[in-house]
């Protein structure tokens, strides 16, 4: 029984205290289409910097070419449409691989939707969406928030280790 409130108290600490999760490369899909996107720098997009998005755009009978398309990044906050830029090819080499260059103003979370249309002649569409989130410039974020995150990985430890010993030392105490 107390075994069970153990690997609950170390289940709840590191719950806790584990930093966020950021998912780099994210791959959608809809329909006959899917597309990874990638953002420079490092996935994490920083707010008044310059960042530049990519994506790779495949086609279930691969025959998508990403010069055909007429494909555009709609960059959402607040479910308020911020900008709609064209897709740009900028490597012959890799055709459909584009990329928008773009600057987040402010901090907070974000909807990338990728709108394509295939064949400028034909109906079909696509649209794949990509949450993003989007942090202050390092060296202006708060001193507070920055150490928040070294004592939270302290606190949880030394949180663990206490565990530990209360449970050493009831096992010692019911054996005696």
């Amino acid at each position: 029984m107390k075994l069970k409130y153990f690997f609950f108290g170390c289940s709840l600490i590191l719950i806790c205290f584990l930093p966020k999760i950021t998912f780099a490369h994210l791959l959608e899909s809809e329909k006959a289409f899917g597309g990874v996107m990638h953002i420079e720098p490092y996935d994490e997009p920083i707010a008044g910097s310059q960042s530049t998005i990519i994506f790779d755009i495949k086609s279930k009978d691969e025959d998508f070419k990403l010069s055909d398309c007429v494909c555009n990044l709609q960059i959402i906050k607040d479910k308020k449409e911020l900008a709609l830029l064209p897709l740009q090819i900028p490597d012959p080499k890799s055709p459909n691989t584009g990329t928008v260059t773009y600057t987040f103003t402010t901090e907070g979370n974000y909807s990338l939707k990728l709108l394509g249309k295939p064949h400028p002649d034909e109906d079909e569409t696509f649209t794949l969406t990509y949450p993003t989130h989007v942090t202050f410039p390092k060296e202006t974020l708060p001193t507070s928030q920055s150490s928040n995150t070294y004592l939270r990985y302290i606190g949880g430890s030394v949180l663990v280790v206490l565990l530990f010993v209360i449970i050493i030392r009831k096992r010692r105490s019911a054996r005696s």
